[in-house]
């Protein structure tokens, strides 16, 4: 599975994209919004994961125009914001994860809604792959102390 991280940050996006490949995940790390368009047009991607503030095509406007071409897509809005604005619809995405919750928590909703949209399809497989990386995350989070 193929997940897509954008963050104008390139240490978050970096950060978050190597936490999401510990996790099992192949991931791709870009840093705005016009390339995360460029990429979903070549890359059928799982899940999207974005920051909400970002110039030029911030987070909600992506969210539209990934939707638009693909509906239903996947989407996790991230943030380092504790109130977001009255102006971002965020019932639109899968979820939202607050930056300083970290990295555990924002791999445990990808996992759920992966696990979510598998069985809304009806994919054993999708639902089979996601739990073997649950367990596997799991299973290295204990070896860790984590």
């Amino acid at each position: 599975m193929r997940l897509l991280v954008v963050d104008d940050d390139p240490y978050i996006a970096e950060l978050l994209g190597e936490a999401l490949r510990g996790a099992g995940y192949g991931v791709d790390a870009v840093t705005d919004g016009m390339e995360a368009l460029h990429r979903c047009v070549e890359c059928r991607y799982a899940l999207v994961v974005s920051d909400i503030h970002m110039p030029g095509i911030d987070g909600a406007d992506l969210l539209e125009m990934i939707r638009a071409q693909r509906p239903g897509m996947p989407y996790v809005y991230i943030t380092g914001e504790e109130q977001p604005p009255a102006s971002i619809q965020l019932w639109k995405a899968d979820a939202l994860v607050r930056k300083r919750e970290g990295v555990a928590a924002l791999i445990r909703r990808v996992q759920d809604i992966l696990c979510r949209k598998g069985a809304d399809a009806g994919t054993s497989q999708t639902q089979e792959a996601v739990q073997r990386r649950v367990a596997a995350h799991d299973g290295a989070s204990a070896e860790q102390g984590v």
